[in-house]
This record gives structure tokens, C-alpha cells and sequence, in this order.
């Protein structure tokens, strides 16, 4: 199994309208993508951003309104994280709380060292966690993040790849919303 940890990082950087400039470090290297095409046994998904991540930061970037939902005190989580794009843009819509969940270590601490890099500084408290959808421990500890149990938004970009569990998926998002009986 290969470690990307010494790897050279490379950026993602794009304008996202009334958002600004976004940035995130993500895995790159002839390495690294020779082992997301092997299979091996390490999950190197959301390593990077992914184009779901990108056309939703598109369209919160170009709309008040979407912005305005997602901001204005909302307590959001997002579930499969990957790199932090989609978090980042959130929390400059200045939700109350945002929590980024991505159910691989690895990527919820490449997502804590974007979040830390952009010195976030909204007001928003963001914080990154571990969350596998079948996992009712993770699944509480994320739920007591918030003084209510739950979050008024639970979003989620490019979260179908290969050996998802829909039903766990469901049952995760549905047990992180307020007045789901989560």
C-alpha cells in the first residue's frame, strides 16, 4: 500500500463568483493515480475535488438565495467531505456550525488541514470528522456536535462510487437532520 503522506501536494484553486477564490490541497503524482486505478486496498476517493463539488460551489457562488439557505445561522453537515471545497464555500455563506464528515481518516485530515489553511474566520465553527454511514458510534459523535442532536441541512457531492451502501447512506442522513428521529 502506498503512503501519500511524503507525496508533494499539489492545489486546486478556482473563483466561485460572490464565494471568491477557493483553494485546496489534494493528492496528485503519477504515484498517487497509478493506485486510485489499482484497487488497491486503500480508498483513495476524495483526495480531490470532484466535478459535483465544483458545480456546487458554482451555483452557491452565483445564488443569493442558495446562500442565504445554507447561511444565515444553519447548523449544516456534509457527508463525504473529500478534500473540503464544498465546506470551505459553505462556510463562507456564514452558517452557524458546519460539520465535514468523509468516512476515510485519511481524507477527513486532508480536509482539516484545508479548513486550517484557509483560516475559515466567518464565525462558522467547523469542524472535521470521521463518519461511515454504517457506523452508529460515528454517527453519534457527529450528532453531539450539535446541542440539538441534529443539523437543518445535510448535503452530500459525488457520494456514489463503488460498493456504496445506499440504504446506510440514507439512514445517516436522515439520523443527522433535526426532527428525523435521528
Amino acid at each position: 500500500m502506498a503512503n501519500f503522506a511524503a507525496e508533494a501536494v499539489a492545489a486546486h484553486a478556482e473563483d466561485y463568483g460572490n464565494l471568491g477564490r477557493l483553494e485546496v490541497a489534494m493528492y496528485s503524482g503519477e504515484e498517487f493515480i497509478q493506485a486510485t486505478r489499482s484497487g488497491q486496498e486503500e480508498d483513495h476517493t476524495g483526495k480531490r475535488p470532484y466535478g459535483g463539488a465544483m458545480v456546487f460551489c458554482d451555483a452557491l457562488g452565483g445564488s443569493a438565495a442558495l446562500r442565504s439557505l445554507l447561511g444565515g445561522g444553519s447548523r449544516v453537515a456534509e457527508l463525504g467531505c473529500g478534500v473540503g471545497l464544498v465546506g470551505l464555500a459553505l462556510a463562507r455563506c456564514r452558517a452557524a456550525a458546519l460539520v465535514l464528515t468523509d468516512g476515510e481518516a485519511s481524507t477527513v485530515d486532508l480536509a482539516r488541514r484545508n479548513v486550517e489553511a484557509a483560516g475559515v474566520g466567518t464565525g462558522t465553527e467547523v469542524r472535521c470528522m470521521r463518519l461511515g454511514w454504517g457506523s452508529a458510534e460515528e454517527l453519534a459523535a457527529v450528532q453531539g456536535t450539535q446541542p440539538s442532536g441534529g443539523f437543518d441541512v445535510v448535503l452530500g457531492t459525488d457520494l456514489m462510487y463503488y460498493r456504496t451502501d445506499v440504504p446506510e447512506l440514507v439512514n445517516c442522513a436522515a439520523g443527522l437532520l433535526l426532527g428525523a428521529g435521528g
